[in-house]
């Protein structure tokens, strides 16, 4: 499942040093990394690095959206190690020059597109003169793998833009703040998100219309990039970056890999809507690295026998660097293979840089390795270059935008996630081995960015071995015996899992002995919540859908943000959200909310208000690597609990296969104040963390087929290493209940999208599975099922 804090990409290695003498450097990093990462959501695998996340404290209107506990502290730890990776490739460019716009001569026009300083005045010339100057841009970009072009909209447009953009910025951080959407509905995810973020944009707003029109139709970037892709050229993403003072320099990247005889993936045009300083953090392109030589010399890290420059210093030290050093309203259009890094603001004048952008994606390939910063609406729809441009040469003859406007129009009409935490990805599961590697770049020549997330995995796998070292007292978690009349041990339900549970008076008592198990450990198992037969069928249905997800998203029919949930070491695991229509998931349901102890369990905490959070399927295959201990939401002073999760298993889970290591009674503060603390005593000795986890009783999830676990999310846990010898893939179907006091729990949901925003409540469930268990349908759940279908 997916934990408390926004997902941290896999950026380029670490620790990676120059030369043998940094040695020992890199040993520190490596030990300070291991030794600080606990909280499972904080290394998921986009790809593209100058995406994806959340907000931190802009200036406009200066707010925490994120959760500032556990989460959030040891994220600014990692940010360290990947910050000192980044000064030092700033001190590698030392011949970095401004972006320059290129002189291009067509009839009818002047440098930079001609349009001087009229900036998106009056079209570019005729049909034919604007086309020879987008084919004249297009071959520069093509050669450099980036271009500049000047003026593509008006001051006044980049004025009003970044007056809108800031105030939805900070409407959605409000919205997220009180819990009225999930971060992933407005924010894309960013590396080193602190004094970052990456809103995407909604369609419907007058201003944002002509933002486009200015620069796809009558400025040169429109025919730019159709003279490469065509009009059939995909609308991949619409956002805006803004970093603010005191956002770090990211590590340089490709947003795409680089694959041997194959064209552009994707084009992304970053419009300035404010002149962008040295000071500022403009953005550094690398030309001429979007080739192959440059990708294969990038992903070698190894230093020379000699002890000189890896091939890939070497190549940041020696490639020409250019600063996207750009006036308001112009831009830079960049090739998603070239090298290329956000650097750090450091204004002297408090002044946040945003970038408007939208990127195209060639007509030919389907899901681009990239998740795409983009409303989900908008994404869905596939909207072409030349439909886009065809819209807009009606709203530049006063005939409205009748494409934008329907566009907007289901924005407005419907909460729209751009599920970032789900971008995750499947690796080898058993029932369909042909499936094998990932389905976010599987290729022999997978691009540098997966190599270096898996290099970077086998950094947190190192320490998820040394805390296994230290949790030497792990017992099997057992069901309490609970007695109360008509009921036996663990509810009552014995071998015949998915029975009636006594009575209602009985079935309330046990609920709340249960209950106080729950609060006093922070983990109750409960035995036979489902029945056997139960969880064989749901366990087939579940793996056929991760089948036919994993298909669409190679096809490239979804992307897998679409169908997954993010998860800490994703090879050999994956996270799969599911949708209500299925009438085995209905059953399963009803056995383990209404049948079992389970339902009664959780409301006796949080009532019948209690608020479906998750929806979702833990799949571990042979091969996953043990998870570094975490909690998955902070714990804060004289709160209460925040989520409570119901672990199902899905087939007997032993001891090689992975089971969940909790360590109860570690909800509270004083456990997570301790966990906190990494630093080791004066004398040498264990730190309070570390101390801790040897310290503290553990109990494994080595639960029957059908039994559960049901935890608080404030307890420290993680999933342990698949090392099954029958070759064995663990499923664990799940669903977690969120207090009905609480808006945004910090921690980004698994779940569909339209049951997320449905807000179930527990009650409201109950009623429709009781429903069902009479013959009656499940009229609640039919609805959900019939919006997801």
């Amino acid at each position: 499942m997916t934990t408390a804090a926004p997902a941290l990409p896999p950026t380029k290695r670490l620790v990676a040093m120059t030369s043998r003498k940094r040695n020992t450097i890199e040993a520190t990093c490596v030990i300070l990394l291991a030794a600080l990462l606990p909280v499972t959501s904080f290394l998921t695998p986009p790809l593209c690095q100058h995406r994806h996340a959340i907000i931190i404290n802009h200036q406009p209107h200066s707010t925490t959206v994120m959760m500032a506990g556990v989460a959030d502290l040891l994220y600014q730890e990692q940010e360290k190690i990947i910050v000192r990776r980044g000064e030092l490739e700033e001190q590698f460019i030392t011949n970095a020059k401004p972006l320059e716009a290129p002189v291009i001569k067509v009839r009818g026009t002047g440098k930079a597109g001609g349009f001087g300083k009229s900036s998106g005045g009056g079209g570019g010339g005729s049909k034919a003169s604007s086309k020879a100057e987008g084919k004249a841009h297009a071959k520069v970009l093509k050669r450099e793998g980036v271009v500049r072009i000047d003026n593509v909209i008006s001051p006044d447009t980049a004025d009003a833009v970044r007056e809108h953009l800031y105030n939805l910025r900070y409407q959605s951080e409000q919205e997220v703040k009180e819990g009225k959407i999930q971060p992933i509905q407005r924010f894309a995810d960013v590396l080193l998100k602190q004094n970052r973020c990456d809103l995407t944009i909604p369609l419907g707003n007058e201003i944002i219309t002509k933002a486009l029109e200015e620069s796809l139709r009558k400025s040169p970037v429109g025919v730019t990039i159709s003279a490469i892709f065509g009009d059939d050229a995909i609308l991949h993403e619409f956002s805006c970056l803004m970093s603010d003072p005191g956002s770090q320099r990211q590590n340089i990247h490709p947003d795409t890999p680089c694959h041997e005889g194959k064209g552009p993936v994707l084009y992304t045009c970053f419009i300035a809507l404010q002149d962008v300083t040295l000071d500022m953090g403009p953005t550094t392109w690398l030309p001429r690295t979007h080739n192959k030589e440059a990708h294969d010399a990038f992903k070698d890290s190894m230093a020379s026998e000699g002890g000189g420059d890896s091939p890939k210093d070497n190549l940041i030290k020696t490639q020409p660097a250019v600063l996207g050093t750009l006036t308001k309203g112009s831009c830079g259009i960049f090739d998603s293979r070239l090298l290329h890094c956000g650097t750090a603001n450091r204004s002297k004048d408090d002044i946040s840089r945003a970038l408007f952008y939208f990127s195209f994606k060639s007509p030919e390939v389907g899901y681009p390795g990239n998740p795409a910063s983009i409303r989900q609406e908008l994404g869905n729809a596939k909207v072409s270059l030349g439909a886009l441009m065809d819209d807009l040469d009606l709203y530049g003859k006063g005939k409205g935008s009748p494409l934008i406007d329907k566009l907007g129009s289901q924005m407005r009409s419907f909460l729209t996630p751009q599920c970032q935490h789900h971008h995750a990805i499947i690796i080898n599961h058993q029932p369909h081995p042909d499936i094998a590697t990932t389905v976010l770049m599987a290729s022999d020549d997978a691009s540098s960015l997966l190599q270096e997330y898996q290099e970077q995995e086998s950094i947190i796998v190192k320490r998820g071995e040394l805390e296994e070292q230290f949790i030497t007292n792990a017992k099997p978690l057992e069901a309490p015996a609970i007695k109360v009349r008509g009921t036996g041990k663990a509810g009552g339900f014995g071998k015949s899992s998915g029975g009636g549970g006594g009575n209602k008076a009985s079935s309330k008592a046990e609920g709340k002995a249960h209950a106080k198990v729950l609060k006093r450990e922070g983990v109750v198992r409960i035995d036979n919540v489902i029945s056997p037969d139960t969880a064989d069928a749901v366990k087939e249905y579940l793996y056929n859908l991760r089948y036919q997800s994993e298909q669409e998203v190679k096809e490239g029919k979804i992307q897998p943000i679409q169908r997954f949930a993010t998860v800490l070491l994703k090879q050999n695991r994956c996270d799969l959200t599911i949708p209500l229509v299925s009438k085995i998931i209905t059953k399963a349901l009803e056995e383990s909310l209404r049948k079992s102890p389970v339902g009664v369990t959780i409301s006796a905490i949080f009532g019948d208000d209690a608020i479906l959070h998750e929806f979702s399927c833990l799949m571990s295959d042979p091969g996953s690597q043990r998870q570094n201990i975490h909690p998955d939401t902070p714990c804060h002073e004289g709160k209460g609990p925040v989520l409570y999760t119901c672990f199902i298993a899905l087939q007997d889970v032993t001891l090689d296969m992975g089971p969940t290591t909790w360590l109860p009674r570690t909800h509270n503060k004083e456990a997570h104040d301790a966990f906190k603390d990494s630093m080791a005593s004066e004398g040498g000795g264990d730190s309070p963390k570390d101390n801790l986890i040897k310290t503290q009783p553990a109990v494994l999830g080595t639960l029957t087929k059908g039994s559960c676990g049901i935890f608080d999310s404030r307890l420290l846990h993680c999933g342990t290493a698949n090392r099954s010898k029958d070759d064995i893939s663990r499923a664990l179907f799940y669903f977690s209940f969120k207090s009905p006091e609480v808006g945004y729990p910090g921690n980004p949901a698994s779940i569909r999208q339209e049951l997320g925003n449905a807000k179930v409540s527990l009650g409201a469930l109950m009623e429709d599975l009781k429903l069902f268990g009479k013959g009656k349908g499940s009229p609640l759940i039919d609805k959900l099922g019939s919006q997801m279908r």
